[in-house]
């Protein structure tokens, strides 16, 4: 890695130290993770400059840009213009073929240019959390959302190295695309990660060493190695908490699941908060603590089986939508046992949309009957 920006209430690179130019003040906001000062606002005209003298040194012809992202949504989404979120140029040039390098994205279609190259996909809807990742190897991109390949195309020319500015959040030569959302976490790289690579970076946890920028009366002093920690709950958590010679932490709020998890065999109940992307199998961000704190309960429990059990509302073809509710259970079991619980442990089951739990007739009974449960066998 030769850049990283985490952003978290700081425009400093972590892995060389420098720091961002912004064009204005910058507003700090929720990351992906949801907490607090962890991402960068951009409103339509901010803009992160960084000149790099060694930037042809460090990234040559292969690359792989990192990237959390959130589109705020436009009075017309399907009339979105390109939303920049890294371009690589010189200022004043203006054209197709100005900037050395280029990545953009729309409800649509995805970009990484010097010369108008870009991809027609399925993409962005506003107000969601994205992991988006482009790799390139010579003249072959591939493209990645959340984790998994969206698209691959190639460059119509490939690109020469320089020590142009770098900007993150607009296009050059500054009058033209800005970036209108939240950027979080940005990385670069001078490989072209692995689609497994690729897939470990959006399963990566909370780091270690996070400071929280609103620091209050510590709820949890000393923690123990290979011990969880349980916070209770309380509307707005902002915590500094400091780890020595330890490894991994899981920190929770305490809520209902808790309680199920220590049910006997043949308990019966809903992942409260996970949530997926509408009519796709893949889980929003957001979803991370309940997944961890299953994933925490089997590894604390390894003789416990479980069955996960996909449902959805009854919008749409009744077996597209089993079809769905199978995929996206099949999706969580093969997280658990990327994070080491052994598949036999998992067994799943999708039922659609014949099982409800509410009505279908108002959206906050479709929500409620778009779910995953869980038996304890």
């Amino acid at each position: 890695m030769v850049y990283h920006f985490d952003f978290n209430h700081t425009l400093t690179d972590k892995v060389s130290s420098t720091t961002l130019v912004a064009n204005q003040s910058v507003d700090y906001t929720k990351d992906h993770f949801l907490m607090e000062c962890g991402g960068l606002r951009f409103e339509h005209n901010t803009a992160l400059e960084w000149k790099d003298s060694r930037f042809s040194s460090k990234v040559k012809k292969e690359f792989t840009i990192a990237v959390w992202a959130k589109a705020n949504a436009p009075e017309e989404w399907d009339d979105l213009i390109w939303f920049t979120i890294f371009c690589k140029g010189k200022q004043g040039k203006e054209g197709i073929n100005s900037p050395q390098l280029r990545f953009q994205v729309t409800s649509e279609t995805v970009s990484l240019s010097t010369d108008n190259t870009w991809k027609k996909t399925n993409l962005f809807l506003p107000d969601v959390w994205y992991h988006l990742v482009v790799s390139c190897k010579g003249n072959k991109v591939e493209f990645y959302v959340n984790g998994r390949e969206n698209a691959q195309f190639e460059l119509k020319k490939g690109w020469i190295s320089n020590n142009d500015p770098l900007y993150i959040g607009k296009d050059v030569p500054g009058n033209l695309e800005y970036f209108d959302g939240v950027i979080d976490d940005f990385r670069m790289y001078n490989k072209a990660l692995s689609p497994s690579d690729v897939l470990s970076l959006f399963n990566e946890p909370m780091m270690k060493g996070v400071n929280f920028c609103h620091p209050t009366t510590p709820l949890v002093s000393q923690v123990q190695v290979q011990q969880t920690v349980i916070v209770p709950k309380i509307d707005t958590v902002y915590q500094k908490i400091t780890i020595t010679k330890i490894d991994t932490v899981h920190i929770y709020q305490t809520d209902s699941i808790y309680n199920k998890l220590s049910e006997q065999s043949g308990a019966h109940f809903v992942l409260e908060h996970l949530e997926f992307y509408q009519s796709l199998p893949d889980w929003k961000p957001s979803s991370l603590p309940t997944l961890n704190k299953l994933l925490d309960y089997l590894i604390k429990n390894p003789t416990i089986k479980i069955q996960l059990e996909g449902h959805t509302d009854n919008r749409g073809d009744k077996s597209e939508n089993q079809k769905l509710s199978k995929l996206r259970v099949n999706n969580v079991k093969r997280w658990l046992c990327q994070k080491g619980v052994e598949k036999e442990r998992i067994s799943t089951v999708g039922f659609g949309d014949r099982r409800p739990i509410a009505s279908n007739t108002t959206e906050e009974g479709k929500r409620k009957n778009r779910r995953v449960e869980v038996k304890i066998l």
